[in-house]
């Protein structure tokens, strides 16, 4: 579920019911874990995926490599470097890519997001002409 929430832009819901989780007296596990950084990373809460990726080895989980991956995606520029160079994941020729991807995915959010505007741009000067049209006939 938290998974489901985080994809779904439901990150605060997700945090909620990790919380709710740990409150019932249920041990979170890697899945749990990697609904959570799914969720902050969909939300771009940098600060927090970071708190909850070091909070693992609380509840006795080891990161994968996956959660690694997440971490990368996540996208605090001056730990990747960190996290590449960690001994334990240095031969995984998959985090370089994950960060490549990671980095490929924030150009396309930033690429989105001036898409947006240039696209509400153009939908005021449509209506501006549209207005203007109107007012000559």
């Amino acid at each position: 579920m938290i998974l489901g929430l985080g994809i779904n832009g439901r990150a605060m819901d997700a945090v909620r019911l990790f919380d709710e989780m740990i409150e019932a007296g249920i041990n979170p596990n890697l899945h749990t874990f990697s609904g959570l950084l799914t969720a902050y990373s969909h939300a771009g809460l940098v600060e927090e995926g970071y708190q909850c990726f070091k909070s693992m080895s609380t509840y006795g989980l080891m990161a994968t490599v996956d959660h690694y991956g997440m971490m990368l995606r996540l996208g605090k520029e001056e730990h990747n470097l960190q996290i590449i160079k960690l001994k334990v994941i240095s031969s995984s020729s998959n985090l370089r890519a994950m960060q490549q991807l990671g980095a490929r995915e924030k150009l396309q959010r930033a690429s989105s997001s001036e898409k947006w505007r240039r696209r509400q741009r153009k939908g005021r000067m449509e209506k501006a002409k549209e207005g203007w049209v109107s007012s000559v006939s």
